[in-house]
């Protein structure tokens, strides 16, 4: 067919109304091609073979009549538009032709070229606007019902379901009666009604939503997350927003478990890291301290001979005993350094924790009293029996407790507090001196690392505590805000489990600090 002539299947079976609707489309100046057909049959055969871009119907044929007729020429005609022309001048009629999806209605003798022209005019741009737009729903809907994504339209604000896909509904768990008409919000899958009523807010801001993730919550009650999209649209009149959804509730816990995993990595790098650093400084220590000792040891016994030698009332005396003084004071840090750098051999045993910090006390009792500090202890009267070194948990208890007599210069309170719990037993020193400045409180226990002014601490008491905890398996750490008046607590934790913690302090540590 040459471009721009309009093909028309006219079926009509009086010859003088064929001719008469030639002339009329002739004379209107437009470009038709007319194939004939006398009977419904023949016609239905024609449509089977080609397409037209219109059908000009009489309802009144040979082999069939009124609605019969239209009813099988809209089943052979498809998406093809009809016009109907009759002699049959009847309202109802024409309702229900056009209730049968008819495009016009029109009735012999009150039509003139012009007319019949604007008529499949109309009648061929309805239809391809309707078949357009039929196909599009059609598109849309497999693409709806297909996707992998769930994907949900809802009213605007109140958030009525209209229409859900399968993938929405598996993923929340509902059954498509159980969802649709009802707002998201009466069906409970909101963990947070905060994420909704921010949602609201985007969509009324800007009419759509990007990378929005909230937390659902299933019908059976499990929690997930979702990431969203969304946008407005009209639907019908009325305003809704289309939302396109992923579960990403197994990617956020995959990012959950690497994150943990990421910082245990950490952890172990860190504490590697101390354990190389401690061993490398342990031997350096070891040596210095080995170096020292001996010229200290002579300098030692001729100063205590020179003292012997020389008078009280001698002015050289007090210079000697000075001397004297820094020499022990020199011996204590030798001391701390071989401390520090061997471990020596573990005696295991049976240690009553309360009896312990008490007799702690009691050797710290006047140093307490002269610092002007008082003990409030709360010791747990039911503390376990634990397998381990009493000597080194004596020192553990005497270097903490010390160190918060130090941080008390001007008196205070100390507070000591030991109970069971989850397999161990926790004790917990806390002073009400200056507290520990949070840059520092991350260092002061590695060693050497000192907040005290000089010569008054070696920086050897916390790290030698550090490692005993370890040691025994153990846990310490500080927290302090700082702040004058609200001090520093350490926390100690030792396991209780007797034969593993006595076994590991016997013979396992040495694969673990080697």
């Amino acid at each position: 067919m040459d471009e721009g002539i309009t093909s028309i299947l006219l079926v009509e079976d009086n010859a003088a109304d064929v001719r008469l609707i030639e002339e009329l489309l002739t004379e209107a100046g437009a470009r038709f091609e007319i194939t004939h057909a006398e009977r419904l049959s023949t016609a239905q055969v024609l449509l089977a073979e080609r397409r037209f871009d219109a059908v000009l119907l009489d309802l009144g044929l040979p082999d069939s009549h009124g609605l019969e007729s239209l009813t099988a020429m809209v089943e052979a005609a498809r998406d093809m538009p009809i016009v109907v022309l009759t002699g049959l001048n009847d309202e109802a009629t024409a309702v229900q032709a056009l209730r049968h999806g008819v495009e016009d209605y029109l009735v012999k003798g009150n039509v003139d070229g012009d007319r019949l022209t604007r008529a499949f005019r109309y009648a061929i741009e309805r239809k391809r606007a309707e078949t357009a737009l039929r196909r599009s729903e059609e598109r849309f809907s497999k693409v709806f019902h297909a996707s992998p994504l769930g994907i949900v339209i809802s009213s605007l604000p109140e958030g009525r379901i209209v229409d859900a896909n399968e993938a929405f509904l598996a993923m929340y768990g509902f059954a498509r009666e159980e969802m649709i008409g009802r707002a998201a919000r009466d069906l409970n899958i909101w963990v947070d009604l905060e994420d909704r009523a921010r949602l609201m807010q985007e969509m009324a801001e800007t009419g759509r939503s990007r990378n929005f993730e909230a937390r659902f919550r299933r019908k059976s009650g499990e929690i997930g997350t979702a990431l969203s999209s969304a946008e407005k649209i009209e639907l019908g009149g009325e305003a809704c927003m289309l939302s396109l959804l992923a579960d990403v509730t197994e990617r956020k816990r995959a990012e959950e478990a690497l994150k943990t995993k990421d910082e245990e990595l950490r952890a172990m790098t860190q504490q590697l890291w101390q354990t190389a650093k401690l061993a490398t400084m342990g031997e350096i220590a070891a040596s210095v301290a080995h170096e020292i000792n001996n010229p200290l040891g002579i300098v030692s016994l001729r100063v205590e001979a020179l003292l012997a030698e020389t008078p009280p009332a001698d002015e050289r005396h007090r210079s000697l005993e000075i001397i004297e003084q820094e020499v022990e004071r020199m011996g204590g840090l030798v001391a701390n350094l071989l401390h520090f750098s061997r471990r020596g051999t573990a005696h295991i045993s049976t240690v009553d924790l309360r009896d312990e910090l008490g007799k702690t006390l009691e050797l710290m009792h006047y140093h307490l009293r002269n610092s002007r500090v008082t003990v409030a202890p709360e010791l747990a009267p039911d503390l376990p029996m634990i397998q381990a070194d009493r000597q080194q948990l004596r020192q553990l208890f005497l270097n903490l407790i010390a160190n918060a007599c130090d941080a008390m210069p001007g008196g205070g309170e100390l507070g000591l507090r030991a109970r069971a719990a989850d397999g161990q037993v926790l004790i917990e020193i806390a002073d009400t001196g200056a507290g520990i400045p949070p840059e520092d409180l991350a260092r002061v226990m590695d060693p050497f690392y000192t907040t005290k002014p000089e010569g008054k601490g070696t920086g050897l008491g916390l790290a030698i505590s550090r490692r005993i905890v370890q040691e025994h398996r153990g846990t310490i750490e500080l927290s302090s805000e700082g702040v004058p008046g609200k001090g520093t607590t350490v926390r100690v934790a030792l396991p209780v489990r007797n034969s593993a913690n006595g076994n590991y302090l016997k013979g396992d540590r040495d694969r673990v600090w080697s």
